[in-house]
């Protein structure tokens, strides 16, 4: 799933990547209509609407750290010998460069 992913995001080009900058982005999701309730109240669609840029930096950023962060507790609480050591060393030594050869150009 994930090669597929990259090689769907690799057939953009920097035109196609960039055109999107600042444009609107409506994305529809499922919300409880009652908040206060939410586990007895009835969810409904609802749309949330961005640029491409505030949809990464306030949502889909925001949405991976937590995941990730929650992985990484339940391997911790299930006794994984896991820590901050297991992850710095894979970015930390490496060409940065490499996470942002994705064909977006700086401007």
């Amino acid at each position: 799933m994930i090669g597929k992913a990259g090689t769907m995001l690799e057939a953009f080009t920097s035109k196609e990547v960039n055109d999107w900058s600042g444009k609107d982005l409506a994305i529809e999701v499922y919300q409880p209509v009652d908040k206060e309730n939410a586990y007895a109240s009835i969810w409904r669609p609802q749309t949330l609407n961005f640029t491409p840029e505030t949809y990464l930096l306030t949502y889909s950023l925001p949405n991976f750290y937590f995941h990730v962060v929650t992985a990484y507790d339940i391997l911790r609480m299930r006794g994984v010998p896991i820590g901050k050591g297991d992850s710095r060393d894979s970015y930390a030594s490496s060409d940065a460069s490499v996470f942002f050869d994705i064909g977006v150009t700086q401007q």
